[in-house]
């Protein structure tokens, strides 16, 4: 049995993996077991990555950076507008700037384990030209993508907050009510809102997220880790089924192995009903900005929206 907390994964019906003796894998849980019981009470952790991201370190200044924020409004303007996201490139090349000030500034100590540079801007953007009001968001991490939430949305905005374990949290938002246990195990059904976005960074089956927003009338959703049947061996807790999966049902094995850090893997996705996913969702993924930015987008990731909402904006 998964301790869910202390490993910060949630078990799956969808796939499976074999327990081995990865060395890599042990040392990785011996750090998280030492920050989270013993290190973490005093204030300090062992870092598991002594290299920050390349972002962080290196980025351009002045005429530089205007050019490549003139270029890549332009280009993020042409792609919100073909998704049916209203948006004009001096209103993105405006959000980038902020985005360029609120990224230097972020809280946490290092992006290890979460958005870097691309996904984040997405992400701001996003929420800026969409302005939701309600917003869930589940895998907090250390808060990097709750201080996002924080920064682009009014102060009137809820937040909703969900992890397994809380305990690694560096930046926490006063907006926010934090829930220290999976969204499924939520009791009540989240306010209906039309302007409500999810983010799930959570590792948990796409699919079942999925549904879960439907419930919940979420007509907006961001997930982040929406690997492939081909590049699900890059993830080191897939959420499968992903979104990509579930929107190429029939185009793709339904069962598949692989190996994961030298551990046996196999997953099993057959006789799922995903037209009810596809059906009340459009599906776009988001696009890679290293031509842009110089830096690699830090995950696949993929932007849903309600087709009812669709036909509204």
């Amino acid at each position: 049995m998964i301790n869910k907390k202390n490993n910060n994964v949630t078990p799956s019906p969808y796939w499976k993996m074999e327990e081995g003796h990865n060395s890599k894998s042990i040392f990785y849980k011996l750090i998280f077991l030492l920050n989270s019981k013993i290190i973490s009470k005093f204030g300090y952790t062992i870092k598991n990555r002594y290299i920050k991201k390349i972002e962080q370190n290196s980025f351009l200044k002045g005429d530089l950076q205007n050019l490549r924020n003139v270029e890549l409004s332009t280009f993020l303007s042409d792609y919100f507008n073909n998704i049916g996201i209203s948006s004009q490139s001096e209103e993105i090349k405006k959000y980038i700037n902020e985005f360029d000030i609120i990224f230097r500034d972020q809280p946490t100590s290092d992006l290890s384990g979460g958005m870097g540079y691309n996904n984040g801007l997405f992400f701001y953007i996003l929420l800026k030209l969409i302005q939701p009001q309600q917003i869930v968001e589940s895998g907090v991490w250390k808060g990097f993508t709750t201080y996002l939430i924080d920064s682009s949305t009014s102060q009137d905005a809820s937040i909703q907050c969900f992890d397994i374990n809380l305990s690694l949290l560096e930046y926490k938002s006063s907006k926010a009510k934090y829930y220290e246990f999976d969204i499924n195990d939520l009791e009540h059904s989240l306010p209906n809102n039309q302007k409500s976005l999810a983010f799930f960074d959570d590792h948990v089956s796409h699919y079942d997220r999925l549904l879960f927003c439907i419930k919940n009338k979420i007509n907006f959703v961001i997930l982040d880790d929406d690997i492939t049947h081909l590049n699900v061996h890059s993830d080191g807790w897939p959420p499968i089924p992903s979104a990509n999966m579930i929107f190429n049902y029939n185009k793709i094995p339904l069962k598949f192995k692989w190996v994961l850090n030298g551990s046996k893997a196999s997953a099993n996705i057959q006789g799922l009903d995903v037209t009810k996913i596809t059906n009340f969702y459009s599906y776009h993924t988001m696009p890679e900005l290293f031509n842009f930015t110089g830096y690699k987008n830090s995950s696949l990731s993929s932007f849903l929206i309600s087709k009812k909402i669709n036909k509204e904006l």
